[in-house]
């Protein structure tokens, strides 16, 4: 029998051990990546009381170069910021037995929400009304502010929008309730009285702005505050 007939069982041995712990080392990753995504979906059961319809989460692959010692003690998940939701996801993962070790296991993180969009395409300049307004699930950022539809109702659009698109804060104003010339009722507040007179708007205005007016009695210019259509309000 010659050298490499004696050798040749030794490799062949060697090779089948090595791609047997690479197989094991392979299902402990996927074993790792299924505590990780069941750690972080734990961490994000408590958004859907938030108006978040569903948080999906995807583990991105271990490191196949990494040989670590499957852990015998329960493994250690640790993620800065847990409650704040990012679009990405970082979770450290540590072990403590029998040989210690840790890796970071980073995830993707997708929020979807029943959010308020486009029911046609509107236009800019256009005010709000509830027909205009449906709901559709997509996935949203998350900083965004699930809006609802009396925040939305009465607001007028400062650009054009597809259906179907999402509402945002973003794109809205409050409108002008007060064209320059509109007939108004200016009232003056003195603490819990007050008085009325007749007035004419000298500018546009929104509700909350100060906007300047003609007392049609006086003839002053004074500037007032809308409060509604129609309607500016001083404090004395």
């Amino acid at each position: 029998m010659t050298l490499s007939q004696l050798l040749y069982p030794l490799a062949l041995g060697s090779t089948l051990l090595f791609s047997g712990l690479a197989v094991a080392q392979t299902d402990y990753n996927s074993v790792l990546r299924q505590e990780t995504e069941h750690y972080l979906k734990k961490q994000y059961a408590d958004l859907t009381q938030r108006g978040y319809e569903r948080i999906d989460v995807r583990v991105n692959a271990v490191d196949r170069r990494l040989r670590l010692t499957p852990c015998s003690a329960p493994l250690n998940f640790e993620q800065s910021n847990p409650s704040t939701l990012r679009n990405q996801a970082s979770v450290r993962v540590s072990c403590s037995a029998p040989k210690p070790w840790a890796i970071f296991i980073s995830a993707r993180i997708s929020a979807y929400a029943k959010i308020l969009v486009a029911a046609q395409p509107l236009v800019r300049g256009q005010i709000l009304e509830k027909g205009d307004l449906i709901r559709q699930s997509k996935v949203v950022s998350p900083n965004q502010t699930l809006l609802q539809e009396h925040q939305l109702i009465g607001q007028q659009l400062k650009r054009a929008l597809p259906q179907g698109e999402a509402i945002k804060a973003n794109f809205l104003t409050p409108p002008r309730v007060i064209r320059r010339g509109d007939n108004l009722i200016l009232a003056a507040r003195f603490g819990n009285a007050s008085v009325s007179t007749s007035a004419t708007a000298l500018a546009d205005g929104k509700v909350g702005e100060q906007i300047r007016v003609k007392n049609n009695r006086s003839e002053q210019i004074v500037k007032a505050r809308v409060v509604a259509p129609g309607r500016v309000e001083v404090v004395l």
